[in-house]
């Protein structure tokens, strides 16, 4: 089964557990809800996919940064950047979650990660975190 929307891996886990289908049917869902990394690390879900919002800031704003400055090469024809996803496995789910703690500035003794979605909350960006050399920051 395939869910699509960032909920959809826990309410497809709650249709197939009591029916008792979860070690029948794979699994595989979009997005880095809490339930959804519990699930693929427990091997209840196959894997995930998730898309990377703070590689989407990071870009736009690296290329905000050189149009500013004159430089307009970083517009390509088609106008587009493609920013990949992340594949996430049972193998991968404990790498992804350190790199998501740390992009959203959680120590490992503040809690546990959870998925971007299921935050309900914009991470504030640390100015110490940003390439200073490659874009102005203003103050």
């Amino acid at each position: 089964m395939v869910g699509l929307w960032s909920y959809n891996g826990p309410a497809i886990l709650q249709a197939l557990r009591p029916e008792g289908k979860v070690d029948q049917i794979k699994i595989v869902c979009f997005d880095d809800e809490r339930a959804t990394l519990a699930a693929v690390k427990q091997g209840a879900i196959f894997g995930t996919v998730a898309q990377q919002p703070f590689e989407y800031v990071y870009q736009s704003v690296q290329t905000a940064a050189k149009i500013l400055r004159g430089d307009r090469s970083v517009i390509l024809a088609n106008k587009t950047i493609l920013i990949q996803t992340v594949v996430i496995r049972k193998k991968d789910v404990d790498d992804y979650t350190k790199k998501l703690n740390q992009l959203l500035g959680i120590t490992s003794g503040q809690g546990h990660a959870i998925g971007y979605g299921a935050l309900n909350l914009t991470p504030t960006l640390q100015r110490d975190r940003l390439p200073k050399k490659d874009f102005p920051v203003r103050t």
